[in-house]
C-alpha cells in the first residue's frame, strides 16, 4: 500500500513540470516512468546517509528531476501552443537540445536547492543551541522514549502499550 502511495505521489510530481506541455498519454507514460525510477530508490536514504523517514527528497527530489528531464524530450509544440503564446517543442518534435537545456536547469535548481539547504541547516545547528525547540534533532533518549512523548508531552499516533512487554 505504501509503495502504491509513494509511486502515485513520485508520478504527480514527475508530471508537474510537463504540464501544459505534453499530451495527456504522454503525461501518463512520464507519471509512469518517474514511479519506476523513485521505486527503484529504495535504499536512497542510506546511500546518501540521511535520517529522514517520509522519503521527500527522493520522491520530490528525484522525482522532480526525472520530470524535468522528460519534460525536455517529451515536449510537444502542439500542446504549447494551446494557449497562443508558448512555442515550446521538445526533442518529440525534433528539438533535442532542450533535453540539454533541461538538464542545464535541473543542475542550477539543484545547486541552488542545495547551497540555500545548506545555509538554513547551519542556521537551524547554531539556533538550536540557544532556541528551544529549534534542535536539527532530538536526543538520542527522547528518540527511544518517542518523539511525540518528547514533543507533545503524550503520544499521538496509536496506543504502543499494546506491544509492550510486561516482565512479571
Amino acid at each position: 500500500m505504501i509503495g502504491a502511495c509513494e509511486g502515485a505521489i513520485a508520478g504527480l510530481i514527475g508530471i508537474t513540470p510537463a504540464a501544459g506541455y505534453v499530451s495527456f498519454w504522454l503525461a501518463a507514460v512520464i507519471g509512469l516512468i518517474t514511479g519506476m525510477v523513485c521505486s527503484s530508490l529504495k535504499n536512497l536514504n542510506n546511500w546518501i546517509r540521511v535520517d529522514e523517514g517520509l522519503d521527500v527528497f527522493k520522491l520530490h527530489g528525484i522525482g522532480g528531476m526525472v520530470g524535468a528531464f522528460l519534460t525536455g524530450i517529451f515536449a510537444d509544440r502542439r500542446v504549447s501552443l494551446l494557449d497562443g503564446a508558448t512555442d515550446a517543442p521538445g526533442a518529440i518534435n525534433g528539438v533535442g537540445v532542450q533535453v540539454g537545456r533541461q538538464l542545464a536547469d535541473i543542475c542550477a535548481i539543484a545547486s541552488y536547492s542545495f547551497v540555500v539547504s545548506m545555509i538554513l541547516v547551519v542556521i537551524l545547528k547554531y539556533a538550536g543551541k540557544f532556541i528551544p525547540g529549534m534542535d536539527l534533532r532530538v536526543s538520542e533518549e527522547d528518540e527511544i522514549r518517542g518523539i511525540d512523548t518528547h514533543e507533545f508531552a503524550e503520544e499521538e499516533i496509536g496506543d504502543w502499550s499494546l506491544f509492550e512487554h510486561t516482565h512479571g
